[in-house]
């Protein structure tokens, strides 16, 4: 499972996420208020992903790192 908290610039405002990984790695989930994120999750690595949604009217997209601890 994953849980992450996508961050609003300049306000600091936060939506919350979470899914599942599937066997392979690949993971797709929406937020709340419709941001997709997709991505593969590596066992031995960081990972990455893109990430679109709508805010404030116009649409967005942009990428996202996943750090293990």
């Amino acid at each position: 499972m994953i849980e992450g908290a996508l961050m609003f610039s300049p306000n600091n405002n936060s939506e919350t996420f979470g899914g599942y990984v599937n066997q392979n790695g690949k993971f797709d989930f929406n937020t709340k208020n419709n941001f997709l994120f997709s991505g593969i999750l590596l066992k031995e690595k960081n990972s990455s992903g893109q990430w679109h949604g709508n805010a404030s009217g116009s649409p967005s997209s942009g990428s996202f790192s996943i750090k293990k601890k």
